[in-house]
């Protein structure tokens, strides 16, 4: 925990201090960022944030995932474009209500991103590093992606869909083959369109708004069409086994968010979590509002949406951020292990996290 980023871990202007960290958990894309109380919004905004990759080239090669050049991250983002091309972060009161969103995509910190692809199978690590859009990823052409991979690594699973919903701070492997586009031309990897949130009140870019992220131009003929079989299933804790259930019901209060009718406070410590138990914890958003509900210290399943089972293909897997939609409620299991320490739990849209 002394790593883990709690934001009373501060470090002084001038100081430093030296990180260590066992890697005990399976390979995956991870992240890191700024987690000064009340600052973390604007920080990670301009920048402070950055990737690193757990790694088992062997088993990916043995599992007949792509590899190599055809392995890659997409960390996509949204900026308030400018014509100085400055990180400007100043929110209104409206935006620190909904989340800051940008009306420009920048992939891997470059804007109207491209890469050239072969015909063959491609494997992308995305993740949602925006403060607060939901990212509805699709290609223009409407060519499936595969997905294969969530926060803590392979799910075991292969579902092919032609969208996919990630909030702020998830992260999904997917496998896409650019077979069919030949040689000279190009399809784009979108956020498509929802329906939009909020309708009054705001103005600039909103939680549904269409965005286009990065262009893939095939330039080569061929490259390899396999996808591979079988992938190893995740073990996950027994959720009949769970000690307790608790309740989360995230709220707004005039015009803030709430986590059961409080906001954080840096001194408080809201309960205790035995180590080696199994919970079930129970996220009722009260809101018109997505909220990515983040844990530290802890992957968790997530087990229902609304009362049935979760289907969802960014539900499957290991997950340290579930995104639940507006006026939903969402059951995950979860554990602790043997890392006491004091941890956060919060929302992973940034304007919201200073609060919840």
């Amino acid at each position: 925990s002394q790593y883990d980023g709690h934001p009373a871990q501060a470090v002084a202007p001038g100081g430093s201090y030296a990180v260590s960290i066992p890697i005990v958990q399976q390979p995956s894309m991870c992240w890191y960022h700024s987690h000064t109380h009340d600052a973390t919004g604007s920080q990670v905004y301009r920048g402070l944030a950055g990737l690193f990759f757990i790694e088992d080239p062997e088993r990916d090669a043995a599992l007949g995932l792509p590899t190599g050049d055809h392995d890659g991250p997409l960390a996509i983002r949204d900026w308030m474009s400018n014509g100085s091309y400055q990180l400007n972060y100043s929110p209104s009161m409206f935006q620190n209500m909904w989340g800051y969103l940008g009306d420009t995509a920048l992939v891997n910190g470059t804007p109207e991103a491209w890469l050239a692809v072969d015909q063959g199978v491609w494997r992308f690590r995305v993740l949602n590093a925006c403060n607060a859009r939901v990212l509805r990823l699709g290609f223009s052409d409407g060519r499936g992606m595969r997905v294969v991979g969530s926060d803590g690594g392979l799910t075991g699973s292969q579902d092919v869909v032609t969208q996919l919903d990630l909030g702020p701070g998830q992260r999904a492997e997917i496998l896409v083959s650019f077979a069919g586009l030949a040689v000279g031309s190009s399809t784009v990897l979108r956020s498509l369109e929802f329906p939009r949130t909020p309708s009054m009140g705001h103005a600039g870019p909103r939680q549904g708004d269409p965005l286009d992220l990065m262009t893939f131009h095939v330039d080569a003929e061929g490259g390899s069409g396999a996808f591979p079989g079988a992938l190893p299933q995740p073990e996950f804790p027994n959720p009949a086994t769970a000690t307790r259930t608790r309740t989360f019901a995230l709220g707004r209060f005039m015009g803030g968010h709430t986590i059961n009718g409080t906001t954080y406070d840096l001194n408080r410590t809201d309960f205790e979590v035995p180590c080696g138990e199994v919970e079930i914890w129970e996220f009722q958003n009260q809101t018109t509002d997505f909220h990515p509900m983040h844990c530290h210290g802890a992957f968790f399943q997530v087990l229902t949406r609304n009362g049935a089972t979760a289907s969802l293909p960014t539900d499957k897997g290991w997950r340290d951020t579930v995104l639940v939609h507006p006026n939903e409620t969402v059951r995950i299991a979860v554990a602790f292990g043997s890392n006491p320490g004091i941890y956060l739990m919060h929302c992973h849209n940034l304007e919201h996290e200073r609060q919840m």
